[in-house]
């Protein structure tokens, strides 16, 4: 049998997997052990999916790390981002908040039909973007894009909406974001941005819920 562990012809079988698919790999030795020899799970969330961890200590990290590489660049995009939230429940309709946030109308995820919704999946994709940037904010440098993302929060001569859309043109061309979203790299020939770039894959795919949705 290919399974007889005693065979000098037996070839283990390893799963690999990091962050989400780090859970994964783990998981799939648990659920077989029979079959999986090894299971490696780098940066896997383990105690974010059994609950005994906060939801947002990911996050905590990241602002953490934001503001190591700028001070003062956590408050900033708090605040930012509190009065742009504040502005969205303000506007009129969904269409004025687009718009006002410079993203693209004719690529708006169909379910977002309400400021609420907009609001939500908007704070979203600028969360994940900050924990791109993170991911390759070693060593600190004024090259980086974390650094980059937060002079554009920082910079108290813009607005606070256009202190997103600017975030947003940042990630044009950049090639930490391009990696983790290829479809950036159409992005630069555009004035607005692809919002829908963000949605994970599946039948029912939401860009506040992430994995999770689709």
């Amino acid at each position: 049998s290919i399974y007889d562990r005693s065979s000098e012809n037996y070839c283990p079988i390893v799963t690999v997997g990091g962050s989400y698919p780090g859970f994964l790999s783990a998981m799939f030795r648990i659920a077989y052990p029979d079959f999986v020899d090894i299971s490696y799970a780098s940066s896997a969330p383990l105690k974010l999916y059994d609950q005994t961890t906060d939801q947002a200590a990911y996050y905590d990290i990241v602002t953490k790390a934001a503001e190591h590489t700028s001070e003062g660049c956590a408050d900033a995009v708090r605040s930012t981002l509190e009065e742009v939230k504040e502005l969205i429940a303000e506007a009129s309709s969904v269409k004025e908040a687009v718009v006002d946030t410079n993203m693209c109308l004719d690529t708006l995820p169909e379910y977002i039909t309400t400021l609420k919704t907009y609001s939500e999946d908007l704070m979203m994709a600028i969360a994940f973007s900050f924990a791109n940037y993170d991911m390759e904010a070693y060593p600190p440098s004024e090259e980086l894009g974390l650094y980059k993302a937060c002079q554009v929060f920082q910079n108290d001569s813009t607005s606070p909406m256009d202190k997103v859309a600017n975030f947003f043109r940042l990630m044009e061309g950049d090639v930490e974001e391009e990696e983790a979203y290829p479809d950036l790299a159409a992005e630069e020939s555009r004035d607005c941005f692809d919002l829908s770039i963000f949605l994970p894959d599946g039948n029912n795919p939401r860009i506040a819920t992430s994995d999770w949705s689709g």
